[in-house]
């Protein structure tokens, strides 16, 4: 589950012009060029992909970083 996710989109959006982004209870899906990638979440994050491009891998780890950071957690007390 995602914490804030008006903030994460725009955090997505700010810093990698990222705006195709689709986030469901469980899962975050993610176009961003020519990458196409789902972020599963859990107890544990699982990343699957679609399509990446060698030359944008550092901002598509990036990316599933910035969404990390608003994955909802056990500490969260939610």
């Amino acid at each position: 589950m995602i914490k804030d996710k008006e903030k994460m989109l725009k955090e997505l959006e700010e810093k990698f012009n990222c705006t195709d982004v689709d986030v469901y209870d469980d899962m975050v899906s993610v176009s961003y060029g020519f990458n196409n990638f789902e972020v599963q979440l859990g107890s544990e994050i699982n990343v699957n992909t679609m399509s990446l491009l060698a030359e944008d891998l550092e901002e598509v780890g990036q990316i599933i970083s910035v969404i990390g950071k608003y994955v909802k957690g056990v500490d969260d007390n939610e």
